[in-house]
């Protein structure tokens, strides 16, 4: 370390993971509002350049008996990682269904974004959801066969 000196994130090459920051959360939610929009997690990242991307990387749990669900992902107020169309009479929303089984059951739904915020000025990533019937959220449909953890990560990546 001595002869190299100390590497700062300005150094570091291109593609490099300049830092993590990530946020679980085991909060169960059952909205029961039809066609409501709830926040379930989020994370904040400070970007070191301006011109660094930060990928986003999404893990959630969602229960049986919430068909025609959606989630968008929101940098501080606006949607990115949007999907064409609308969803519910909104757009920005990325659609999930349920894959079948059991009603009882939870289901794990991940994808991953590579945003460019275009600042380093504190970010807040996160991630909500819209349904036309009930959401359930780290939890299965009857709370009877478990619950989890849902995960938000943020990682810097030098350009």
């Amino acid at each position: 370390n001595a002869k190299m000196g100390a590497v700062g994130a300005d150094n570091m090459p291109t593609g490099s993971i300049v830092q993590v920051v990530t946020t679980n959360t085991a909060t169960q939610v059952a909205d029961t509002t039809d066609g409501g929009s709830t926040d379930l997690m989020s994370v904040t990242i400070t970007p070191t350049s301006a011109s660094n991307k930060v990928m986003i990387m999404i893990t959630g749990f969602f229960g049986q008996g919430n068909p025609n669900g959606a989630v968008q992902l929101v940098r501080d107020s606006t949607s990115i990682a949007e999907g064409t169309g609308s969803f519910g009479g909104a757009s920005g929303y990325l659609a999930y269904d349920d894959q079948g089984g059991s009603q009882y059951t939870m289901e794990s739904h991940a994808f991953h974004f590579v945003d460019t915020p275009n600042t380093t000025s504190a970010t807040i990533y996160k991630i909500r959801t819209k349904s036309h019937s009930t959401c359930y959220f780290n939890r299965s449909r009857q709370d009877t066969s478990g619950r989890s953890s849902s995960t938000i990560t943020a990682m810097e990546i030098q350009v």
